[in-house]
């Protein structure tokens, strides 16, 4: 149905762990839902699915095929349109819209890290993206959008000053998965205290945790894994510098976080990594 000229909507996300990409489906979906709208999150079981905005319902993705998962949820939510908003769901949404008739549009929040790929990506008539370029794509099929923090702290940053004694205090954000590369910031930060005292944070959570932390013990890099935060901006003021290690992003809302806490941001050239998986070798 439709509410306000609103047309129904699945927005369908490839996990429900704290992310850049699920803040803004979750921010929109919320959005949409307080207009008197129909709108449905699916996607695997995770602890955003818990506290999702009010109105905004949740179709877990289950079953070993994901696109036939994604037809079932499909059927039952019976939306207007479909709204994926990572590469590998828009692939499963183009199929199962064509199944059953959906039109579906897609989100571009990250570059595309490996090459091979992009013959199967960015198929939608509309693609909403959130970096710069059309991916070889006519003008007027690519929406490009911003990024903004879905929080902000109300109390003013503290002003960034040279570190004139204890150790460096470093700062990185994210879920510990391949994207992210924790590893590669457990060896970045290895390497800096060979040269200068550093304590380092990583605010989040992941299936790479266990590896990040084995690696850090192996090579006595001083970084902590905190776990899932809700104290970014606190963080960020307790901090020297935000460091990002990612193999690929796109406008990652924690960098603008940082810049809004007056912070140092010093990151990887994320989308040209063309990396493969991280080892745990020294």
């Amino acid at each position: 149905r439709e509410s306000d000229g609103i047309p129904s909507s699945v927005h369908v996300l490839d996990s429900l762990e704290p992310g850049g990409a699920q803040n803004v489906a979750i921010g929109l979906a919320g959005w949409l839902a307080a207009r008197g709208a129909t709108v449905t999150i699916v996607g695997p079981d995770g602890p955003l699915a818990a506290s999702l905005p009010a109105g905004v319902r949740f179709e877990p993705l289950t079953g070993r095929v994901p696109v036939l998962g994604l037809v079932r949820a499909l059927q039952r939510t019976a939306p207007a349109i479909v709204h994926a908003h990572q590469r590998r769901n828009a692939l499963e949404a183009h199929i199962a819209g064509r199944l059953l008739g959906l039109p579906v549009v897609e989100h571009a929040h990250t570059v595309l890290p490996r090459m091979g790929l992009r013959a199967l990506s960015f198929r939608s008539a509309t693609i909403f993206s959130m970096i710069p370029g059309r991916f070889r794509r006519p003008a007027h099929r690519v929406v490009t959008i911003g990024n903004v923090p879905s929080s902000t702290s109300a109390v003013p940053p503290t002003p960034w000053r040279p570190r004139s004694s204890g150790p460096l205090q470093v700062l990185a954000v994210g879920r510990l998965v391949e994207q992210k590369d924790p590893v590669r910031f457990v060896r970045v930060i290895a390497a800096l205290a060979r040269l200068t005292p550093v304590e380092a944070r990583w605010l989040g959570d992941g299936p790479l945790r266990a590896l990040a932390t084995e690696l850090a013990a192996h090579l006595g890099a001083p970084v902590r894994f905190v776990g899932r935060s809700d104290a970014v901006a606190a963080e960020l003021d307790a901090s020297d510098a935000l460091v990002l290690t990612s193999r690929w992003e796109g406008n990652p809302l924690v960098a603008l976080e940082a810049f809004g806490r007056r912070r140092v941001v010093i990151s990887t050239a994320a989308s040209c990594s063309q990396a493969g998986p991280s080892g745990v070798d020294a």
